[in-house]
């Protein structure tokens, strides 16, 4: 029977050769050495294999970040548009003064929006502080209550203010897409303006960038002015 002390072998080596010479003929199978690495062809084949699967997976990660981007923001765009809809039944319920040429006009005004509540002097008292929008990101400051608009390409003016609104005229809202100038994240006509037949134009609010060429088109090829 082998010792207890027969085991304790120097090197791997050593520990090899002592296992074939004992074991070898006793139904086991040998243990054969091999030092051999990788061959360069295998090197090569590997950093190839790697190559493909990085230029597959990364664009396909980014991608999906852009979309995300890209959710967050429609998002945004629904929750203030229904905020508004919502603030232009109250008006309306009120029944004072309103229309586009009243002192309770039908849609919060421009500024109004900036500041995300109803604050003009002329409102009735009922609707004068209401929240246009509820929001997380709370601030008291012009053009900075809004939830932000930041998607994956912004200019210069979108990122310094991305909570702020642009001023647009019924001439850029009826038409596709819809003109921005990526000033700032977001656009709105307040709807009060008449159209050739003498009818207002409700309000539209929407994405300050009209740009074909950016990766905030969304999967639909649409740009963020056509959302």
């Amino acid at each position: 029977m082998l010792q207890r002390d027969d085991f304790f072998v120097k090197n791997r080596r050593e520990a090899m050769l002592y296992l074939n010479r004992h074991h070898g003929t006793g139904g086991f199978p040998l243990l054969r050495l091999n030092d051999k690495g990788f061959t360069l062809i295998e090197l090569i084949i590997v950093i190839i294999l790697l190559g493909l699967i990085s230029a597959t997976a990364i664009p396909y990660y980014l991608n999906i970040q852009k979309e995300a981007k890209i959710a967050v923001v429609k998002g945004e765009l629904a929750a203030i548009r229904g905020g508004l809809e919502l603030a232009h039944a109250k008006i309306l319920a009120s029944s004072i003064n309103t229309g586009p040429d009243g002192t309770n006009p039908d849609w919060p005004t421009l500024e109004e929006l900036q500041f995300n509540e109803l604050r003009l002097s002329t409102r009735p008292a009922a609707l004068k502080g209401l929240r246009i929008v509820r929001s997380d990101f709370y601030s008291t400051e012009q053009n900075k209550a809004l939830p932000l608009c930041n998607l994956p390409d912004q200019t210069a003016g979108m990122s310094a203010s991305p909570s702020g609104v642009s001023a647009k005229a019924m001439a850029d809202v009826l038409i596709n897409p819809r003109r921005a100038d990526e000033s700032t994240g977001w656009a709105y006509y307040p709807g009060n303006e008449r159209d050739t037949n003498g009818r207002g134009v409700d309000a539209i609010f929407y994405v300050n960038d009209d740009r074909p060429l950016t990766d905030n088109v969304d999967s639909a090829d649409r740009r963020p002015s056509q959302w």
